[in-house]
């Protein structure tokens, strides 16, 4: 049931149906009328009395269905009542409620034609049953505010159901935004998986197939290359063991394993020069500390152009170098390898760089991969150490 203001009528009011709350409020009505005729209340009323007291109340079960006719029909109930001369009792108990039922029920014009009709209907009962001052103001203001209750309980509906329809608009907004962030989880942790994977795989499948080269005729070597392989795999593991633990099962395991950060770098350095490939690490100036998104992206950036190296190149030499500035980082991949073309490139490692850029372009900074002049391949990128007025996701490419 709708009420005002917020007030709620007792529970076992409550479950009551629109249908069986219309025929209490007949019957309410009927024994308001009903009741002063029986027990001689005004004068003793006629038997006819009693079923014209009754049609002041039985149109109420329409009041929903027809909220103006059902007024019409009880304020013409009531006035019969009085131009009858019946005992002098308060007839007017359903025109009030029809008042109400068409200020809660009925649109703007019929509610002010409404009112126009009720107290006209006042001043007619007032004619042909004279009333004193104070009879006559009681009345008005009763109309007046059976009204008003019509209104306040039909704006305070209309409020309520537009809180509702917000609230349901915020749930399905929620649920789209954690749809979208699951699904760029999704696309982060395929794009780890991606670089892992790749850069263990490509210096497994080098070590592999210059085993049998070197297993005859450098046993040291060949032992060396095994070990290569044990550790790029065991590494590749841990790494996909700490990505894979991201994953909340529950939210007691959400965040329990880092990912890969500038301290693993060298490490990582170790793992491909184990392949044969000569790589030199230079630090030029004083680290600074990074966002945990940064870290993870110059790391990624560095292990994803290794393994191009290792695995398109044909180099013997690498170089990392890191450029600290205090506005800027600087990473430089360099290798003295075969400089393939860059499409060819692309096609062959094309979505390992598209990795890059995705990557160092959400922290702000600038990649540019190509051949180098004089031969070799480079990877470089310019990251601000504060980027929010950085250019976002900008991306140049040499020729």
């Amino acid at each position: 049931m709708s009420t005002p203001l917020g007030w709620r009528p007792p529970r076992p009011l409550q479950n009551l149906s629109a249908r069986q709350a219309d025929l209490l409020v007949v019957v309410l009505v009927l024994l308001a009328v009903e009741l002063p005729l029986a027990f001689g209340i005004g004068g003793v009323s006629p038997w006819w009395g009693y079923p014209v007291a009754a049609l002041t109340a039985l149109p109420l079960l329409l009041r929903r269905q027809a909220p103006m006719l059902t007024m019409l029909a009880v304020s013409v109930a009531d006035l019969v009542y009085i131009g009858l001369d019946l005992p002098d009792v308060w007839s007017i108990y359903g025109p009030l409620v029809g008042v109400y039922t068409v200020a809660r029920h009925s649109e703007p014009l019929i509610r002010r034609v409404t009112m126009a009709l009720a107290l006209l209907a006042v001043v007619v009962h007032n004619m042909l049953d004279p009333m004193q001052f104070q009879e006559f103001t009681f009345l008005i203001t009763c109309t007046v505010t059976a009204y008003l209750l019509g209104w306040a309980v039909r704006t305070n509906a209309a409020y309520t159901l537009a809180l509702e329809e917000r609230t349901h608009r915020l749930e399905q907004e929620q649920q789209l935004e954690a749809e979208r962030a699951t699904s760029a989880e999704r696309a982060r942790i395929a794009r780890d998986m991606h670089d892992i994977l790749s850069h263990a795989v490509a210096l497994i499948v080098v070590q592999a197939e210059s085993g049998p080269l070197v297993v005859r005729n450098d046993p040291a070597r060949a032992e060396a290359s095994f070990d290569a392989i044990a550790t790029a795999g065991r590494d590749a593991m841990a790494q996909l063991r700490r990505l894979l633990g991201m994953v909340p099962r529950d939210t007691a395991e959400v965040g329990r394993a880092p990912q890969p950060t500038m301290d693993d770098v060298p490490r990582m350095i170790e793992t491909v020069r184990a392949t044969g490939l000569r790589v030199e690490h230079t630090v030029d100036g004083t680290p600074s500390p990074l966002p945990p998104d940064t870290e993870l992206a110059v790391y990624r950036l560095i292990q994803e152009a290794l393994t191009n190296t290792v695995r398109h190149a044909r180099a013997g030499r690498a170089e990392v170098r890191l450029s600290w500035s205090r506005s800027e980082l600087a990473v430089r991949v360099l290798d003295d390898g075969i400089g393939a073309d860059l499409t060819e490139q692309q096609g062959r490692a094309g979505r390992g760089l598209v990795g890059i850029r995705e990557r160092v372009g959400a922290c702000g900074g600038m990649v540019r991969i190509g051949p180098r002049d004089g031969g070799g391949f480079a990877v470089t990128a310019e990251i601000p150490l504060a980027h929010k007025d950085f250019p976002v996701n900008r991306v140049e490419r040499r020729s």
